[in-house]
Parts: structure tokens; C-alpha cells; sequence
């Protein structure tokens, strides 16, 4: 595991870029180009335009391309299931090899702090059941169709991989995170897995920042599927969609899915893990910028201190 720094993207290049992918895809300039906040590992600008109101995310690093094209396939077809996600109009690469994405501006607001989260949980944990009813080929970000042919990564071959499985438990090891017999259950109940259950289609961030909602709290668009990856479903959406929800709104999430106590309690075990080895990526992270007090409150997560529903 290791830090890959790309320099930030100058913002006249990117207003410059934005500017000329309008000009092409559109046919004229926008009558309002604006950069939109929020946007962690891509420039984002708001474009309002004759034709309508759109988004165009720009991307420094080059490989970036490939996961945009991607996402635009991805959100075809799961639009083609009644899932609100952005369309996509173009995908390609400045001439100065900048990856970009040219999608349609989705209606709503970002429902983290709408007052009606109850019924936008339910309505998350019905769209992620249709999600992950589509079934997907091989094991990864990097995936095909169930209708394809050809090879594709098996779930041990994933785990090591990509996830980088026994790299993410020495992390959480060296910095104290879990103990080792912790971390030899878990390896051992991933590792479990193997390939009894076939991969689908998983968004990869279904959390409440990547919804967006009208004023009565619908749904109108689920947004940002550049982590959408085909793993084990449900287990792989829940470990991220369910983690930083009271148990309240976890609840509520899983009545939307449709899901039984009994499967709940079932699918605990793989959930929680994956959740674990969620955070080595994000200890590292702190341990290379020398957050000892952030590790300490990370310490007191992943030790379980602040479970209180049940004992070891």
C-alpha cells in the first residue's frame, strides 16, 4: 500500500478545459461555467447551457479515463431499471490528456441533513436490492457482464490481488488497530468466501452524501458511481452504506432492502469484516500524515469501545 501524490490541476486549465468540451459536445458556449465545491479527487464545474443544465468532471490522473467510461456504462444500465443515476453524454480526454466526463446536472439536493432520512433510508435500501440484482463477471473494480465470455478474477484472486488483503491486516496490526488473532479471524472468514457466491453489481458508496433528494425527500439521483465494483452482494454495499449510520437508520436502510433478521445476522460476520479492512487505507493515511490523535479515535472505533448493543 502506498501514496501515489498527483499535482492538482491548475484552476484556469480546468475553466479553459470545461470551456472547449462544451464548446464541442454542445455545439456553443455556456451561458454560466462555474466550479462546484466538494469535489475531492476530481475538478467539478456546473454548467448551465441552452440545452440544459450539466456537470463536467476533469481528472488529473490519466488512468482515470477508463474508470469514467466505466461509470458511464454503468449508469446506463442501471438507469434502464428505474435507478435514478446521472446520464452520461460523453466521456474523452483533453489534449492534454486530461480525463473528463460530461454528464447531465441531476435535480435535488444532498440528502444528508433532509429532515425525512427515514423515508430516504428505506428508499436507498430498495434501490441497492435492484442494484445488486445485476449480476456482473469476475471479482473487482475492473469487471464485465454475466452475459460475457472470457476470464475473469476470482474472489481469492481479488482479495489478493486488489484488496490487498494481508497488506490491509498488517496495517491495522502494526498500528494496534486489531489484535492478531482479530486478524487472522478475519482473513479466515473472507478468505471463507471463496467463490460460493457469485459477484454483482455493487455502487461502492451508497451513502446518504451521494444521494440527492427533492424538498419532499425523494430520490431523484443516485450520484458518484466511480467506486461501483462487482464483489459479494449485499455485503460489500452494506459495509459502507450501513458504517457511519445510527442503529435507528440502519434498520430502516434494511427494511428498504427487504432484508430478515435472520439474513441480517447471517451476513454480520462478512459485513463486519470488510468494514474493518475498510479503515487500513484510511489508517495508513493518518500514519503518513502523523494524525496520532486522529489514530487514537480510530483506535477506539475498530476496538469495538463504542459498540454498545453487544458483548464479545
Amino acid at each position: 500500500m502506498t501514496h501515489v501524490e498527483y499535482a492538482p490541476i491548475e484552476l484556469e486549465h480546468g475553466f479553459d478545459l470545461a470551456q472547449s468540451v462544451i464548446r464541442e459536445h454542445l455545439g456553443s458556449a455556456p451561458t454560466r461555467l462555474e466550479r462546484a465545491t466538494g469535489g475531492l479527487r476530481n475538478l467539478v464545474y456546473q454548467v448551465d447551457h441552452p440545452e440544459g443544465a450539466f456537470v463536467i468532471r476533469i481528472s488529473n490522473i490519466p488512468t482515470k479515463a477508463k474508470v469514467f467510461q466505466k461509470e458511464q456504462t454503468v449508469t446506463s444500465k442501471v438507469r434502464s431499471l428505474g435507478i435514478p443515476a446521472p446520464e452520461v453524454v460523453h466521456v474523452g480526454t483533453g489534449p492534454d490528456g486530461l480525463p473528463y466526463m460530461l454528464q447531465v446536472r441531476s435535480a435535488g439536493n444532498e440528502a444528508s441533513m433532509h429532515a425525512q432520512r427515514v423515508g430516504i433510508l428505506r428508499e436507498m435500501g430498495r434501490y441497492a436490492a435492484l442494484i445488486h440484482s445485476i449480476r456482473t463477471r469476475g471479482f473487482g473494480h475492473d469487471f464485465g457482464w454475466a452475459d460475457e465470455a472470457g476470464p475473469a478474477p476470482t474472489w481469492l484472486e481479488f482479495l489478493h490481488d486488489e484488496l490487498n488483503l494481508d497488506a490491509r491486516l498488517s496495517v491495522l496490526v502494526d498500528q494496534q488497530m486489531i489484535r492478531q488473532l482479530q486478524a487472522a479471524r478475519l482473513r479466515e472468514i473472507l478468505l471463507g468466501l471463496d467463490d460460493l457466491q457469485p459477484p454483482t453489481l455493487n455502487h461502492g458508496d451508497l451513502r446518504l452524501k451521494n444521494v440527492l433528494v427533492d424538498e419532499e425527500g425523494n430520490v431523484t439521483s443516485i450520484i458518484d458511481w466511480e467506486d461501483c465494483i462487482s464483489s459479494v452482494a449485499p455485503q460489500w454495499d452494506w459495509s459502507v452504506s450501513l458504517h457511519d449510520l445510527s442503529i435507528d437508520e440502519k434498520q430502516e436502510f434494511l427494511v428498504g432492502y427487504g432484508a430478515s433478521t435472520e439474513a441480517v445476522k447471517q451476513l454480520s460476520s462478512i459485513t463486519k469484516a470488510l468494514n474493518i479492512l475498510n479503515y487500513a487505507p484510511v489508517v495508513e493515511r493518518q500514519v503518513y500524515k502523523g494524525r496520532t490523535e486522529r489514530l487514537e479515535k480510530l483506535k477506539a472505533r475498530l476496538c469495538g469501545a463504542l459498540d454498545l448493543f453487544s458483548l464479545d
